[in-house]
């Protein structure tokens, strides 16, 4: 699995400051792969509400790729989410791969979701994608990905 995974082309879709830090890690440690487009994506702003994914000359639409979204549509507005999703889907044509997490919050007890927030809110950021697993189901399957293709954190 993991020669299959290094072979087909892969975008990692996160927030400007965790695509950096990836970033640099990956060419830390020498770990940097030909086929991993890393994708800074300013998930504060709604100037930005699809993915300008023309822009990667080693993206090729009609090769199967994984799509990495881990953490990444917790930040965004609904509405924004769908319109990335959206775009991955409509962008590549021959079956994508998503693998995503979302930050369940219905699943941790009423303390636990009070003390994660702040926690969140400590290192500068906001959970704004407040939805169930069904719901964020929901929204990917409108969408065109498949949900079983999908993992969850809580």
């Amino acid at each position: 699995m993991r020669a299959l995974i290094a072979c087909l082309p892969c975008i990692e879709v996160d927030t400007t400051h965790m695509s950096d830090l990836k970033t640099t890690f990956l060419k830390s440690t020498g770990r940097m792969n030909p086929y991993l487009t890393i994708h800074r994506h300013p998930a504060q702003s709604r100037r930005h509400a699809s993915l300008p994914l023309d822009d990667f000359e080693e993206l090729d639409p009609g090769r199967k790729t994984i799509i990495i979204a881990e953490g990444f549509f917790d930040y965004l507005e609904s509405s924004h989410a769908e319109s990335i999703l959206k775009g991955l889907a409509s962008f590549f044509r021959n079956d994508a791969i998503m693998m995503s997490t979302i930050f369940a919050l219905d699943q941790l007890s009423a303390p636990r979701r009070v003390i994660f927030k702040a926690a969140v809110r400590m290192v500068g950021e906001r959970i704004k994608l407040e939805l169930s697993k069904e719901e964020f189901e929901t929204l990917v399957d409108s969408t065109g990905f498949s949900k079983q293709l999908l993992e969850y954190q809580w």
